[in-house]
């Protein structure tokens, strides 16, 4: 009897640990296997009238992943947005470019194009590989895409009462790409020397760490990516590692506050590079009112 119970409780430690092992990987299989749709309501003082009730997707993290999914497709359709965005990283850095990868980006892109104007940003891996944006640039623009590299333009949108005002949409490219140290300040300055007033401003960027920066030069809105959520995310504690090589990255996901700019970071479409732990993959939604 005493040697069936010490068997009774080595089968239950057993048993436990195999229970905790199928939870973690069922979570881990989750959390890279899942694609959701995120809504969020921003709400912006300075935003022109014309412009509340505005919807956007933000995409970005692409990794040469999903490039072929419908329900990726299905979740862009369903939100009806006025203009998609894309905040870099569309390539992977151990792939090989060819001309099926590329012909997939392609096609991809005429699928986003087909539902809204799209623009796109580079991240850190489009700029990594030299050969990658000289390849791309032609497609993405055949696609009718518009490239936002350390630039800017205005989008013009009617009142009710038939009045047009306008938001200035701008661009950096991934720091491995400057040519200067203060781009940011540089592209702000480029911006107010054209428009009059204090113009709205929205900014479409790669790295979500430069919050500070964004704020100093008084971006209204900003659209971030890289962090991938943190990868790595735990209950009540929120990201713990980040693509920075940082622990308990602020900024991660979400929406962020500082001084007068409200920067939402997306955390991304790859899943599998760099594995996700409770962080999945999401279509963000951003709505805009004014008020």
């Amino acid at each position: 009897m005493f040697a069936r119970s010490r068997l009774t409780r080595k089968h239950l430690k057993v048993l436990i640990v195999l229970a905790v092992f199928l939870l973690i990987l069922a979570i881990f299989l989750g959390s890279n296997l899942i694609l959701r749709r995120v809504n969020y309501t921003v709400t912006l003082p300075r935003l022109p009238e014309a412009f509340d009730g505005m919807v956007i997707v933000h995409l970005s993290d692409l990794h040469m992943q999903r490039l072929s999914c419908d329900r990726l497709i299905r979740h862009i359709e369903q939100a009806g947005p006025d203009i998609i965005v894309f905040t870099g990283d569309l390539w992977s850095r151990p792939l090989q470019l060819n001309d099926r990868r590329t012909d997939a980006i392609g096609v991809f892109f005429d699928r986003l194009t087909a539902i809204a104007p799209t623009y796109f940003v580079t991240g850190n891996h489009d700029i990594a590989i030299r050969q990658f944006m000289p390849r791309v640039t032609p497609v993405l623009r055949q696609a009718g895409v518009v490239l936002l590299r350390n630039d800017y333009l205005p989008i013009a949108r009617q009142t009710a009462d038939g009045q047009t005002q306008a938001i200035y949409l701008a661009g950096i490219d991934d720091p491995l790409e400057w040519h200067r140290r203060d781009m940011i300040e540089y592209l702000r300055a480029r911006i107010d020397d054209m428009a009059d007033n204090e113009p709205f401003t929205l900014l479409l960027t790669h790295r979500y760490t430069r919050l500070r920066q964004y704020a100093e030069n008084g971006f209204d809105l900003v659209l971030a990516g890289h962090s991938h959520g943190g990868s790595v995310r735990l209950p009540w504690i929120g990201p713990i590692f980040g693509t920075t090589r940082t622990f308990f990255p602020q900024h991660a996901e979400g929406i962020s506050h500082m001084d007068d700019t409200v920067m939402v970071t997306s955390r991304g479409l790859a899943s599998w590079f760099p594995p996700r732990f409770l962080t999945t993959a999401e279509v963000v939604v951003i709505t805009l009112r004014s008020g």
